[in-house]
């Protein structure tokens, strides 16, 4: 997270899961800490989640990727963020989960 921390996601119940107790609301406070590993944590709460359509929002999520779709210029000096991001999404068949760290 960054830029004006105390605007980031104003509406939204945050749950940080991290397998670094020290990291759990260190930049923005959070509604549901859980200190683990990512996967094992997700498959949990997956557990107690009930399925919803969400077809509006994903109708909202297609308009946008047709309004601004996915491109870069390619410089075969560089690897560029996006190539990596791209060929590790093609790499594993999009079944990873791909993060970064900010420092």
């Amino acid at each position: 997270v960054t830029g004006n921390l105390a605007s980031f996601a104003p509406h939204a119940k945050i749950i940080h899961i991290d397998i670094d107790p020290s990291s759990i609301s260190k930049s923005v406070d959070v509604d549901v800490p859980v200190v683990g590993d990512a996967r094992l944590s997700l498959e949990a709460m997956l557990e107690h989640l009930e399925y919803r359509e969400r077809k509006d929002w994903n109708a909202q999520i297609a308009a946008w990727k047709k309004r601004y779709p996915f491109k870069y210029f390619d410089d075969s000096k560089h690897s560029k963020p996006q190539y990596v991001i791209e060929e590790l999404n093609r790499q594993t068949g999009g079944e990873a989960i791909i993060t970064t760290g900010v420092g």
